[in-house]
């Protein structure tokens, strides 16, 4: 059976209360009132003038066929990147700029776009009638796999913005297996309650450990306490660890999310892992994270080192993959592990993950680790991490301090192109969570496993009309029940 540790989520001080409202309205519109009058205005203006006929159409309510209508010339990352770049760069920097304000109008989006969809299971109340297949399931390999390998081609040190395509092509399977089990992960406390996870086999592996968050729930009638987070595997020579790492599921990490000061890694590391050395870095170029996902490594790095530690003598190589809030929890473990172990290879995948570091992370993170990052390009959720400088925010109660945060673009980046999905798949550009959490299966099982029958390509169909010729359940994604809240 699989070993199981729980730790409490450390949350910053103070942590705002109360908790997310998702009674309250919100939306493209009005979560740009707290900008003020003329900032809103401003904000509007810009945003309609960028996208002037689909939006207002949408925003006048119409409803034949505005999804088509919108979608042929809007994508949320667009919309985006528009708000960060064009409202909020200016509010947070000009001479008699208001940062608080900035901290505000971003709180209010988390909140809308969080707690208006099924994304969130701060209870399974619903979660198991959700269309599509939420079953947990094995990757699916030829049956002459009596091992699987995960293979990603080494390029440690090497200066790489971009991925080439026959590499990814080579890893492409790679990808499908960590994917396959991260959304295993994903919906293991709603789809397996009585168990810690589903169990399935990955050829030639054993289960390890799995760790979980502690967590009090954000609403009354909540079920959610301990939910797994960490999932480690080994391969059955013991030869390689496999860490995995999820992503949002409750209220508090996504409220968690807003925290948006920035946390020196080197310090840090020498907090909670007093006998490793911090790799020496200048004053002026300390390395810097976000503090949402800081709090998480803080709480889950101790149980990992000391499971590599057990397993140090045998282990060669640890590969760390992590899906949205997981994807810089898991960079900085490995960069951790990469330093602590420099005997060891050190390989992280992210999927669809915000972002989290400056630019001199971003060196650690090529310097000492093999990393690769993917982002579906109508998955609006990497861009909220706003590629500006921006005001330390701190959730509902933004007391946005003097500095201004700088967080970059993850290094060795696959960009997964909509057509790249294949047909038929309905995962359009104003969709939030398919976009984010489909998209990625989608692209993995077309491409490199196409014998898998739930890739999850289609938005479930609206007004209960049945599917289309040809789908089955194991098409449907099951998080498409959502549109932006564009109001």
């Amino acid at each position: 059976m699989t070993d199981s540790e729980s730790v409490p989520l450390p949350l910053p001080k103070p942590f705002p209360t109360p908790a997310l409202d998702c009674k309250a309205k919100g939306g493209l519109f009005t979560c740009l009132g707290p900008l003020g009058p003329i900032g809103a205005a401003t904000c509007a203006d810009l945003v309609v003038n960028e996208f002037p006929t689909n939006l207002l159409a949408a925003h006048a309510g119409l409803s034949d066929g505005v999804d088509e209508k919108v979608e042929a010339v809007l994508s949320t990352p667009e919309l985006v990147q528009t708000v960060c770049e064009g409202c909020y760069a200016e509010q947070a920097t000009m001479f008699l700029g208001h940062p608080h304000k900035v901290c505000k109008s971003r709180f209010c989006y988390v909140q809308a776009f969080g707690c208006a969809s099924n994304f969130i299971a701060e209870t399974c109340k619903g979660f198991q009638s959700l269309p599509g297949v939420t079953a947990p399931r094995e990757p699916v390999l030829d049956e002459s796999v009596d091992v699987a390998e995960l293979f990603l081609k080494d390029l440690t040190g090497e200066a790489r913005s971009i991925i080439p395509a026959d590499v990814v092509d080579d890893e492409g399977l790679t990808y499908y297996i960590l994917y396959r089990l991260l959304s295993n992960l994903l919906l293991a406390p709603c789809i397996a309650p009585d168990e810690l996870l589903p169990g399935l086999p990955l050829p030639g592996w054993e289960e390890l450990q799995v760790i979980n968050l502690t967590q009090t729930s954000e609403l009354e009638s909540g079920g959610l306490r301990d939910t797994p987070f960490i999932h480690v595997l080994r391969r059955n020579d013991k030869k390689e660890l496999l860490i995995l790492a999820r992503g949002f599921i409750t209220l508090t990490e996504l409220r968690l999310a807003t925290f948006e000061e920035q946390i020196d890694f080197v310090e840090l590391l020498k907090e909670i892992d007093e006998e490793t050395t911090a790799p020496g870095v200048d004053d002026s170029d300390r390395p810097g994270i976000r503090q949402t996902h800081a709090a998480i490594f803080e709480a889950v790095y101790p149980l990992v080192k000391d499971l590599v530690e057990k397993n140090k003598r045998d282990v060669e190589r640890i590969i760390l993959s992590g899906f949205s809030l997981g994807g810089p929890v898991a960079a900085f473990i490995a960069v951790a592990l990469a330093v602590a172990y420099p005997d060891k290879r050190v390989d992280v995948v992210a999927f669809g993950p915000l972002r989290a570091f400056d630019a001199a992370f971003s060196v650690f993170l090529q310097s000492f680790v093999n990393p690769r990052y993917l982002a579906y390009e109508f998955d609006a959720v990497p861009e909220t991490g706003c590629a500006i400088k921006g005001p330390a925010c701190q959730a509902d109660h933004p007391i946005a301090k003097g500095e201004l945060n700088v967080y970059v673009d993850w290094p060795r980046r696959v960009i997964i192109m909509d057509e790249e999905l294949g047909e038929p798949e309905d995962i359009g550009p104003l969709q939030i969570w398919p976009a984010h959490i489909c998209s990625y299966l989608c692209w993995a099982v077309r491409n490199f496993a196409p014998d898998d029958e739930v890739n999850w390509c289609q938005r479930a169909p609206k007004d209960g009309k049945p599917l289309g010729k040809g789908l089955s359940w194991g098409d449907v994604c099951p998080f498409s029940v959502e549109n932006l809240p564009i109001p």
